[in-house]
């Protein structure tokens, strides 16, 4: 927050779900060069920014709530989401990954674009039972 001067919010969050995330938007790949300087601004690089939007900035990553990630084989930004788990796995951040196997027909953020596919549909049960674990009073970790 400092940083960007910006003020932190009040709200508590609980937990988190990711659907097919694209948490590297800096990265020298097709989409961080198209997408990085709209995101973030150009010349995020030479600013004090830089390291905050590095998904695997231990900084980061230890404060974020339990997060719950889902993917598909067929989802072209899958090792994205592998990789922000290995970076959750190394902080100690609670964590879940669902990734449903590869049917031609789950791509990117498929319970999203295609909610009325029974795998997005047990996709978001698996969020919600996600999110029972951890609201306001009944939290585990």
């Amino acid at each position: 927050a400092n940083t960007v001067n910006v003020q932190p919010s009040k709200l508590n969050v609980n937990a988190v779900a990711l659907i097919s995330g694209m948490f590297y938007t800096t990265r020298f790949d097709k989409i961080g060069l198209f997408l990085a300087n709209s995101i973030w601004g150009k010349g995020f690089r030479k600013r004090g920014i830089r390291r905050f939007v590095d998904p695997g900035y231990t900084d980061v990553v230890k404060h974020l709530p339990p997060c719950f990630l889902v993917s598909s084989e067929d989802d072209p930004l899958l090792h994205y989401t592998k990789n922000f788990m290995n970076s959750l796995c190394k902080s100690g951040a609670g964590h879940e990954l669902c990734v449903f196997p590869g049917w031609g027909e789950l791509g990117h953020a498929f319970p999203v674009f295609d909610p009325d596919l029974n795998e997005s549909q047990e996709a978001m049960l698996y969020i919600a039972r996600f999110f029972r674990r951890y609201r306001k009073g009944d939290v585990r970790a």
